[in-house]
């Protein structure tokens, strides 16, 4: 099945923040944990079994490939229903851990074996269990309990020893360690997960042994009361770590199979609650939701509803891949079990007839889900669906060959699908049949999935090694269907780097490369890490297996844009070269630098900050990017033929960047070209420009080169154009308003770097050609609500960029006033016309902000208020508020105070100012970036107050913004990360200065515990 590298890099649209060089060696235990934990079971053993003579494996991971054994053989047990396969596992799995404590003696590493040991004892006490509830062993169901009895005490000998050994070394530790002895705490903390986790098991083996007993005995309600207290005491001295919330479902458990239902829900639903709080804690609530729904099935008030609400909030976020786990299986049957129940309630009441109709057909859908997969709840499924006369799933495949063709049908059906679903998008299908679609790709691909894992089940000696790696394969590209990356990720890595002889590994390596990527560009911006070190390990690995194919150049260029996004351009141009100059993909290549590069300089100058690259940086990524684009058109056009779209991409990138340089002459000469350039295509309404945001971007090129060329009447044509490009659309004024604003925003970006290498001549001719195309446009009587959108939003940002230069402030404040008269116009229109009833709140805000740089502050507060009235939590509107009391306090000192505690004035809304602000967005934690803005802007107008006074109560004033600083620092020495902690420093290093002592800044400062107590502001 092919795969091409397209999906890898420019297709996914991914912005690559850093790169790392591959670590030398193999990643062994990466590796192994990869695998157990997607349940690749014999991948992992078969990496294993390979790693022993394995050179890139260090020996010191060769020592403990037994141990690992054993904690894959355990984790493969507890996910086989088979009595027999599972006792097979287990018993191997205690051999590897047996051999291993036997060579390790005292290591350390071995008192971690005698942890997983008990819980090998545990797993076949459960074993037994499981064989004594059997209907068909009755007869043997005391002898099952006996042994269940017995693994369980030996459980609990060795998990005792485990646990005062474990506690005795973490006592050991200081309550405070040195942050800097990084060994210590890596001791520490080790020794803490190793308690941690035998006390879990210790409780798990009381919990375990209460089964053993009569449900109704008192012995065995005395175990569970153990069970629970124990796993209490572990929620309660562990309460600050993620066990803690473990600790609390099993002790929700405990207290559901005690029949105290009020405190079990208690339990269950603090770890809902608690779990909904973090994307990282899915897994733990999908673990507690069954466990919940039992309880609210089983309390004595029936809670359906709820139960029916929480397990349908699940089924419709979860992925198709999730619902079929054990957990997703199990949530999945609790709600068809509440939908039967609350229907068998529902009948007798004529007046839910229909609705109870509704959830029977809901439940039998639910539970012919459940029935298709082994698990706990397969049977009791199969006999609801007998119950509603429906049809049992049909059996598995039963050879390799058989489940292997099942897989590839599946995929190929999936494959129809996804053209189907592509078709759709892109036409004019309805939501209904479009989901359809969907839900039948998911399904085709979940098929193809549990087809290839049963093939690999189903393996044998006969199993020839081709067979093996196309199952591995398909497996591999099922899971990055099902777009669960990191596990598609790990398969693909495992038959790309194992299985070099087969003619998939390509392919496979191509799968994993475009796996680390997606999954890379779903985290956030600072978590992505790992996923790059993988992306950039097996991009490697293509371009060293396979050095003259293809691919390896292909890999070569993403290297390249890895290392371009996180900066490095001289790394980029390595990984560039590494790519012959005869190769088919070479020109092409140059082409994607080119934009690339230019694309790394957009996002450093909208960045705004000197310290992100200097003049002559920002000068050398123009000049590179505009050699290569060059180079590239030139060649291009110097062959017969028309225009690909990605040369006309490269010329209007081209054009884009002679803007910036003010070759305005120039870029018209690209962008004029007869025939076939990009003016005369969008003119023609060529297929070729008609697709994405081409037509509106060059028109948008083209109207700043007019306007900077100073031919106004040419720019004036091009606004019409692009009033007639976008009339029939339904959102043209939006669409028209986005590339205003984008063009305001460029605009924008080269004021400022005009500003920074001090070329005052060209920025005069900016401003120049600017200003006469605005009052030019202004005088008229504007058709277009984005044209005065954009003129707003340009003289507003031109503003701000001239603002930072203090001889500049007359002229920023000129296009202040400018912006504020076309939102004033637009404010008016908008006051007239109901369509636009819903903009009205938007542009009052830009209105506010204009007149705040026009320095105009009470008409900016009016603005303002009447935002408020309908909406008083608005916190754009509320930091604006603030923010104009603090521009006011350069001209009034009293308005600091307003812009840090407020202004409660009678009869209008309450401004909160900075300190109110902080305060509401002190505890939450999506809210960071914005708490420590307005923590920092208490601290800053703090002292510009105090600067405003004289004598002893500028000195008091400054004392206690010394004092505040020193508060947020012992309360957290990191101040809110790298982009506060500066400011800080430097605002410190003011006020020792202005208090007329040698400024030390922040290094300098210990933290002071008394500092706790003191206020969150300080006028």
């Amino acid at each position: 099945m092919g795969f091409t590298l397209a999906r890898l890099a420019i297709g996914a649209g991914l912005m690559l923040a850093c790169c790392r060089t591959t670590v030398a060696g193999e990643p062994f235990q990466a590796f192994v944990d990869g695998l157990r934990r997607r349940q690749l079971y014999d991948m992992a053993m078969a990496y294993l079994d390979q790693s022993r003579t394995n050179p890139r494996v260090s020996e010191a991971d060769k020592t403990r490939i037994p141990f690992e054994e054993g904690r894959v053989l355990l984790d493969e047990a507890g996910n086989l229903r088979d009595s027999a396969a599972r006792s097979r596992k287990l018993d191997e799995a205690q051999q590897r851990l047996d051999a291993f404590i036997a060579a390790r003696g005292d290591d350390p590493l071995a008192s971690e074996a005698r942890l997983q040991l008990g819980n090998v004892y545990i797993e076949r006490a459960r074993s037994e269990i499981a064989a004594a509830n059997r209907p068909s062993q009755v007869a043997k169901r005391a002898e099952s309990m006996k042994r269940a009895g017995d693994w369980l005490l030996k459980a609990q000998r060795v998990l005792g020893e485990a646990e005062g050994k474990f506690g005795a070394e973490f006592n050991k530790f200081p309550k405070a360690i040195d942050p800097a002895d990084r060994p210590q705490i890596d001791a520490r903390d080790r020794a803490r997960v190793n308690l941690i986790q035998a006390q879990m098991f210790a409780a798990t083996v009381l919990a375990e042994q209460a089964k053993t007993q009569d449900s109704k005995s008192e012995a065995g309600r005395k175990l569970l009361e153990q069970a629970a207290l124990k796993y209490g005491e572990i929620h309660k001295k562990f309460n600050q770590y993620l066990v803690a919330l473990y600790a609390r479902l099993y002790q929700g458990q405990a207290l559901l199979e005690l029949g105290k239902q009020a405190e079990a829900l208690a339990c269950l639903e603090e770890v809902l609650q608690q779990a909904a709080t973090s994307p990282e804690l899915r897994p733990l609530a999908d673990k507690t939701l069954p466990i919940a729904l039992a309880a609210w099935l089983g309390d004595k008030d029936h809670q359906f509803d709820k139960a029916i609400e929480a397990s349908q909030r699940w089924l419709q976020q979860a992925s198709r891949a999730e619902q079929h786990t054990s957990d997703g299986l199990a949530i999945a049957w609790y709600a068809a079990d509440a939908r039967r129940r609350r229907a068998a309630a529902q009948k007798k009441n004529k007046d839910y007839a229909r609705a109870s109709d509704d959830d029977l057909k809901e439940a039998a859908r639910l539970a012919a889900d459940v029935a298709r997969y082994p698990g706990e709840h397969q049977d009791a499924a199969r006999q609801l669906l007998t119950q509603l006369r429906k049809v049992a799933a049909p059996e598995s495949p039963t050879t390799f060959a058989d489940a292997l063709n099942e897989g590839r049908a599946a995929l190929d059906e999936a494959g129809s699908l996804e053209q189907q679903i592509h078709e759709a998008q892109s036409g004019d299908a309805d939501a209904t049949k479009l989901s359809e679609l969907r839900r039948s790709f998911a399904s085709a691909v979940q098929r193809a999935e549990s087809n290839l894992r049963r093939a690999l089940e189903l393996r044998d000696a006969d199993t020839q090694p081709d067979g093996m790696a196309e199952a591995q394969y398909l497996l591999a590209y099922s899971l990055f269907l099902a777009e669960r990356h990191y596990d598609a990720a790990v398969a693909a890595e495992f038959v790309a780097r194992h299985r070099t002889d087969s003619s998939l590994a390509r392919s496979a390596a191509k799968i994993a490369l475009a796996s680390y990527l997606e999954a890379y560009n779903a985290q956030p911006a600072n978590q992505r890490e790992a996923e790059l070190r993988y992306m950039t390990a097996i991009a490697e690995h293509i371009g060293a297996t396979w050095p003259q194919e293809p691919e390896a150049a292909e890999a070569w260029m993403i290297l390249s844009e890895v290392a371009l996004r996180a900066g490095n351009v001289e790394m980029a141009n390595t990984y560039l070269a590494r790519i012959p100059a005869d190769s088919p993909g070479r020109a092409e290549a140059d082409l994607k630098q080119g934009q690339a590069l230019w694309g790394r300089y957009l996002e450093l100058a909208g960045k705004n900050d000197p310290r992100s690259a200097s003049a002559a940086e920002m000068d050398k990524l123009l000049a590179d990017a505009q050699s290569l684009l060059d180079k590239s058109v030139t060649q291009a056009r110097s062959r017969e033929g028309a225009p690909s779209y990605s040369l006309l991409a490269a010329e209007l990138t081209l054009a884009q960047i002679l803007n910036v340089q003010g070759k305005y002459d120039q870029a018209l000469a690209i962008l004029e070209r007869k025939e076939t350039g990009p003016l005369a295509l969008v003119a023609a309404k060529d297929p070729l420009v008609s697709r994405g945001p081409y037509a509106g971007e060059a028109l948008k090129t083209a109207l700043r080169a007019y306007v900077g060329a100073e031919r106004i009447e040419q720019a004036e044509k091009i606004m019409s154009q692009l009033d007639e490009q976008y009339a029939d659309k339904p959102d043209a004024e939006q669409s028209l308003t986005a590339i205003y604003v984008g063009l305001g925003r460029e605009l924008e970006q080269q004021v400022k770097s005009l500003e920074a290498t001090g070329d005052s001549v060209q920025l005069a001719k900016v401003l120049s050609a600017f200003q006469l195309f605005i009052d030019r446009v202004v005088k008229q009587e504007a058709k277009s609500l984005a044209t005065l959108n954009w003129i707003g939003e340009t003289c507003n940002r031109l503003g701000d960029a001239l603002a930072q230069n203090p001889k500049k402030s007359a002229e920023a404040k000129k296009y202040y006033e400018r912006g504020a008269m076309a939102y004033a116009k637009l404010l008016d229109r908008a006051t007239k016309d109901d369509k636009l009833a819903s903009s009205i709140l938007a542009i009052r805000l830009r209105l506010s902000r204009c007149l705040r740089g026009a320095q105009e502050w009470e008409g900016a507060i009016t603005q303002l208020r009447e935002i408020l009235k309908s909406n008083p939590s608005v916190l754009d509107v509320q930091f604006e508020a603030a923010r104009v009391f603090q521009a006011w306090g350069a001209f009034d000192g009293k308005r600091y105070q307003q812009a840090i505690r407020g202004d409660k004035s009678p009869n209008v809304p309450e401004i909160w100012g900075f300190n109110g602000i902080a305060s509401r967005l002190r505890r939450l934690p999506a809210q960071k970036e914005a708490y420590e803005e307005a923590r920092y802007l208490v601290a800053e107008c703090s002292y510009r107050l105090a600067l405003s006074r004289t004598g002893a109560e500028q000195a008091d004033g400054l004392l206690a913004v010394e004092r505040l600083i020193h508060s947020n620092y012992s309360l957290d020495a990191e101040l809110g990360g790298p982009n506060w902690r500066p400011k800080y420093d430097q605002l410190l290093r003011d006020v020792q200065r202005a208090a007329g002592r040698t400024p030390s800044g922040l290094p300098s400062l210990p933290p002071d515990s008394t500092a706790r107590s003191l206020p969150q502001s300080a006028e």
